[in-house]
Parts: C-alpha cells; sequence; structure tokens
C-alpha cells in the first residue's frame, strides 16, 4: 500500500488509529484507577485488620484480668470455707467440752448429795444408837 494512493482509507486508517490510541489511553487510565483503588482498598484492609488484631488483644487482656480476679476470688472463697470449717469444729469441740463439765458437775453434785445423805444418815443412826444406850 503506497499512503495517499486512497485517501479516503488512509484518512479512515489514521482515524481508526487515533480511536485505538484514545481506546488505550482510556484503558490505561482506568486499569491505573483501578490498581489505585484496589491500593486504597488494600490499605484500608490492612488497616482493618491492624484495628481488629489491637480490640482481640485488648480482649484477650481483659479476659485474662477476669480470669485472675475469678480466680484470686475462687481462692479467697475456698480460704473463708476452710476456716468457717475450722470454726465449725471448735464450736463442736467446745459444745462437747461444755456438755462433758456439765455432766461431771452433775455428777459431781449428785455425788455431794448422796455423800451429804449419807452422812446424814450416819448421824440419825448414831443418834438413835446413843438413844438406845
Amino acid at each position: 500500500h503506497i499512503p495517499g494512493q486512497y485517501p479516503d482509507t488512509d484518512a479512515a486508517r489514521e482515524k481508526r488509529e487515533e480511536e485505538r490510541q484514545l481506546l488505550r489511553q482510556r484503558l490505561v487510565r482506568a486499569n491505573e484507577k483501578e490498581a489505585d483503588t484496589l491500593r486504597d482498598v488494600m490499605k484500608e484492609n490492612e488497616k482493618l485488620k491492624r484495628q481488629l488484631e489491637e480490640q482481640q488483644e485488648k480482649q484477650d487482656e481483659r479476659i485474662r484480668e477476669q480470669e485472675s480476679k475469678y480466680e484470686s476470688m475462687l481462692a479467697r472463697a475456698k480460704d473463708d470455707m476452710r476456716a468457717q470449717h475450722e470454726l465449725d469444729l471448735q464450736r463442736m469441740n467446745l459444745e462437747i467440752d461444755r456438755r462433758q463439765l456439765q455432766m461431771e458437775s452433775a455428777r459431781a453434785a449428785e455425788g455431794d448429795r448422796r455423800d451429804s445423805e449419807l452422812e446424814l444418815e450416819r448421824e440419825r443412826l448414831r443418834q438413835e444408837l446413843q438413844r438406845e444406850k
């Protein structure tokens, strides 16, 4: 093909070439814009991912603190239960001792009463014997 031989064809070819150039430029700009948008989305995703990780770390820390408080409260409750059990045992032992002392005191009082009765009986018999003599 010799340029200029078919002027309308050359003009049409040039016009098509210009249109192709424009289409390429639009496509390149569209691709660049899409790449920019994709980069922005990726940056935003990274930012959100970091925020989520930070929130998760904070939440994990709060959970650890709560677990620590719970374990501490549980240990205190167990200590309190042990101490209460010890107090209950001491109270029972004191009650047992008190009852034993009451029984011994009652036995001693009964023994004293019997001794007194026996002493009175002896005295009465002695007086009877002296009267008979």
